[in-house]
């Protein structure tokens, strides 16, 4: 009968149980360097993933120049050590590699996910982007437009409107998270 297999919606639905889970804690290790390493070993496949973060992100932009985060993190896999960004790409691909970077409000990161197996060959690369990157002024301009067509589509969105116009009564015109 279709009325008794009708669920109850007069009263919200009894919560199940929790289910219990284990967070594994970090390893936490500092190089010789100085650099402060996090280290969570999974066991379910061979696969690493890497990931450098700076305090970068878009709150340390200077005044007259927002986008600065987000352009230096755009760049950083757009040819380095030589390669154009088309070399740089292939030799990610090759590898089954994906190195990609990004800058948040905070922060700003380049991360690399690859098997176990080509680690090696895919950590050189993304020394490569993080320590050496090109800056070509071919490939800025190629971003720089891509940029801009972004700017362009968010302009004609109400949400990112509403968004911008949310932070800006938040913040204020002159605060970095305002503008």
């Amino acid at each position: 009968d279709a009325a008794a297999a009708a669920p109850d919606r007069s009263k919200p639905p009894e919560a199940s149980a929790p289910t219990a889970i284990t967070m594994q804690e970090p390893t936490v290790f500092t190089l010789k360097n100085g650099l402060t390493v996090w280290h969570v070993a999974r066991k379910r496949a061979p696969l690493v993933d890497v990931l450098a973060v700076i305090d970068a992100g878009h709150i340390t932009d200077p005044p007259d120049r927002p986008g600065l985060a987000k352009w230096t993190a755009d760049m950083l896999t757009e040819g380095s050590g030589g390669q154009r960004a088309v070399e740089f790409s292939d030799a990610v691909q090759s590898l089954g590699a994906e190195i990609g970077s990004t800058a948040g409000v905070d922060d700003a990161g380049i991360s690399l996910h690859v098997t176990s197996a080509r680690l090696p060959a895919a950590l050189k690369l993304y020394a490569q982007a993080l320590l050496k990157p090109d800056f070509a002024d071919s490939e800025w301009q190629r971003i720089r437009g891509q940029l801009f067509g972004e700017m362009m589509y968010a302009s004609q969105e109400p949400t990112e409107l509403a968004q911008l116009a949310a932070q800006r009564a938040n913040w204020g015109a002159h605060h970095r998270l305002g503008t």
